[in-house]
Parts: structure tokens; C-alpha cells; sequence
């Protein structure tokens, strides 16, 4: 009897993380979740900062898509439905019915997270309203969120104090998509500004040239500088670089019944200074925006 060979102990499945509440009476409530996401997305941030930074942009966008999403469907099944931020928070993520997570829910949850996102955050928000506290991530990968541990007062406040930062960054989001539009506006209204100012100053300094030369345009605009200009700048157009120099045009450009219109059709539309150069024809003298391209107010710049 002594002899006989002892078979090993059969190994241990592993446990999963017991939600306190199987019935979901006690899900986890908005604000610790919060915190817990928050905690969580400092984390990926970070990490994402240190393994990317040196990438190409297009690369580093990638690879931090990559990271986060490696982390969010990673970490929860190996960790009894835990990131480090749901460990933090004493909550776990479990399906609707109590039983842990797969790769592809832990997966799709985190395309969830990218939906809830793009909804102005209001997918991760109505998890202060709906049933069970689901969010749409939630019902998207059928999951939902469970407290699996009692946490002290202050380890309750110090998450819950976290979690206070997830609406006032929803907020600086909100107001940043619609703040950044109207700056990127008014500073394009500002260059094309600019870009007007510069052409009535040239139009100025060729009418004083033609008053001291006797009715004379100069033969390039160069010749405007330093005695009537300081310098010659270059149109600012917006989407359209402007190569330096200035684009001379002879009378073939000009057009209308007095022949001091343009053709937009001659145009060669490179956004430098136009300037025609056709002594004794109407049109001698005309600087002008070389572009067929519609300011702010849609009108063509070669029209001003």
C-alpha cells in the first residue's frame, strides 16, 4: 500500500472574479466606472507616449490604436474581467448573464468604446441612466459591469475623485470641435485679410511708380522695392503653396469690352502675384491674385 504511486492533484481552473451582485442589483455605478476609465486611458496614454513618440505621424497613430486595443481586450480576460483601472475601482466587466468574457467580446467591447466616443462621449454617459448601468459599449458586446469588491471610504473617494474629470473633459471636447473650426476660420479670414491688404498696397505703390515716371508701369514688380515698398510678400492663399516670384502676363490675358478685365481661362493659376506687363493696351499695370480659387466669401481672388 505504501508503495503505490500518488497521482498528482488535478490543477485548479482558474477563478473568475465573483461579482457581488448576480442578479445585478449592484452593478457598478457610473462613477466609478468613470474613474476606473479614466485611470485606465492615463494608463494607455502614457504608455502609448513612451512606444511611439518616435514614429511617424500616420505610424504613431496606428500603433496607439494597436496598444489600446491590445490592453482593453487583453487585460480583461486574463484578469478575471479586470484592467488595471477596474482592479483600482473594485468592479470587473462580465457578460449579461454573469459568465466571463471572450477575446472577441473583450474585442468588440473596445470597438464600442470607439462608437461611444464618437457620439460626443454620450455612449459612455448613459451609463448614469440605464438599466443595470450599461453603457453603449455595453450593449453593443453584451457585457455589463459589476462591483466584485467592497472598497474603503477612502479609496472609494479617491476613484469616484478621478472619475470627476470624465464630464469636464467631455466638456473641453465638446467645446474644442467647435471652438477649432471657427479659429481655423477666422485665421484663414485673417490671411486672406492679409493677402488683400498686401494686394491694395501694391495697387498704391504702382499708382505713385506711374505718377513719378511720367505714366510708366515698372517693367516687374521688383522694381516697387525698397522706394515704394519695404519688401514684396507673397500672396498667403490657403491649400494652394504659393512658389515665390511674381507671374507676368502680357495684353492675351485681359478681356471685357474695355479690356481691363481678366480671363480666368488664360490664368496659369499659381497663386503668386499676377502682373501684366503690355504697354499702351488697357490692361498695362494690373496686379492682381493669379488664382481661380474662391476666398471665404466664394469669390475668385483673381477678381479683387
Amino acid at each position: 500500500m505504501d508503495n503505490e504511486p500518488v497521482s498528482p492533484p488535478a490543477a485548479a481552473a482558474p477563478a473568475h472574479a465573483a461579482p457581488l451582485d448576480p442578479a445585478g442589483e449592484y452593478s457598478a455605478g457610473f462613477w466609478l466606472r468613470a474613474g476606473a476609465y479614466m485611470i485606465d486611458g492615463f494608463i494607455v496614454a502614457v504608455v502609448s507616449v513612451i512606444f511611439t513618440f518616435l514614429l511617424p505621424a500616420g505610424i504613431s497613430v496606428l500603433a496607439r490604436l494597436i496598444l489600446s486595443a491590445a490592453y482593453f481586450t487583453v487585460m480583461p480576460v486574463q484578469n478575471n474581467g479586470q484592467t488595471l483601472g477596474k482592479m483600482a475601482a473594485g468592479v470587473a466587466i462580465v457578460r449579461d448573464d454573469g459568465t466571463p468574457l471572450s477575446y472577441g467580446r473583450s474585442f468588440a467591447r473596445w470597438l464600442g468604446y470607439l462608437v461611444s466616443g464618437l457620439t460626443l462621449c454620450l455612449g459612455f454617459i448613459c451609463a448614469a441612466f440605464t438599466h443595470r448601468k450599461r453603457a453603449l459599449h455595453d450593449y453593443i458586446a453584451d457585457t455589463r459591469v459589476v462591483r466584485v469588491e467592497e472598497l474603503n471610504l477612502g479609496r472609494k473617494i479617491a476613484v469616484i475623485g478621478v472619475g470627476l474629470l470624465f464630464p469636464l473633459l467631455v466638456v473641453l471636447g465638446i467645446a474644442a470641435a467647435i471652438a477649432i473650426p471657427k479659429f481655423s476660420n477666422l485665421t484663414q479670414q485673417a490671411n486672406e485679410g492679409g493677402t488683400k491688404g498686401r494686394l491694395g498696397m501694391l495697387r498704391s505703390a504702382l499708382s505713385i511708380y506711374y505718377g513719378d515716371t511720367q505714366g510708366n508701369y515698372p517693367p516687374t514688380l521688383d522694381a516697387l522695392v525698397p522706394k515704394y515698398i519695404p519688401a514684396l510678400e507673397a500672396p498667403n492663399l490657403p491649400n494652394q503653396p504659393v512658389p515665390p516670384g511674381v507671374e507676368q502676363y502680357g495684353p492675351e490675358v485681359c478681356a471685357g469690352p474695355k479690356g481691363t478685365d481678366l480671363d480666368p481661362a488664360k490664368l496659369r493659376n499659381t497663386g503668386k502675384w499676377g502682373y501684366v506687363v503690355a504697354p499702351k493696351a488697357p490692361c498695362d499695370g494690373m496686379v492682381f491674385v493669379d488664382s481661380t480659387q474662391p476666398d471665404t466669401k466664394g469669390t475668385p481672388w483673381y477678381t479683387y
